[in-house]
């Protein structure tokens, strides 16, 4: 995900912890939960694909109303408002510990990286702060609104990149 603003850095700083305080109740490890959780299906189970998509959809939700009532309190304050990115996409990717003994971190890659990682770059063009692979969309509600194939950089093929509906 992505913040946009023209606040210092120090000042984003302590607004991206506020968020990740606010998306996870305070929890790191209840993120990294709910991250995880959306990566672990059955391989090939479709409602268990399904269901993984849909707890990424509301993850992405409550993001979205979150970040909408921590712009009404900055409106108060006088503080110009934020914006994000997030992109859904689904795929096989590989995990775990890289490095070296001395300095191991845990990592996620791969093409379906590369591909969410696109998209949520995308968001950046005002299709809305939240898009989704076809990959994605189609586990959910093949009718999803298309906004078109894009071409992703770094990305060998051009993609269908969806929004999810508007009440």
């Amino acid at each position: 995900a992505r913040l946009l603003s023209s606040q210092p850095a120090d000042q984003l700083r302590s607004v991206r912890r506020r968020i990740v305080r606010l998306a996870t109740n305070g929890n790191s490890a209840e993120a990294r939960r709910v991250a995880l959780a959306s990566w672990m299906t059955a391989d090939g189970d479709a409602a268990a694909e399904r269901a993984a998509c849909g707890r990424a959809l509301a993850a992405a939700d409550e993001a979205t109303r979150r970040m909408a009532a921590l712009n009404e309190s900055r409106a108060e304050t006088g503080a110009d408002p934020l914006s994000f990115g997030l992109g859904l996409h689904f795929g096989d990717v590989m995990f775990g510990n890289i490095g070296v003994a001395e300095r191991l971190s845990f990592n996620v890659i791969g093409r379906t990286v590369n591909e969410v990682c696109r998209l949520e770059e995308l968001t950046r063009e005002g299709d809305g702060p939240v898009l989704a692979s076809a990959a994605f969309a189609d586990r959910i509600d093949p009718d999803w609104p298309e906004i078109g194939e894009r071409a992703l950089r770094g990305i060998g093929r051009p993609i269908a990149v969806h929004r999810p509906p508007r009440d």
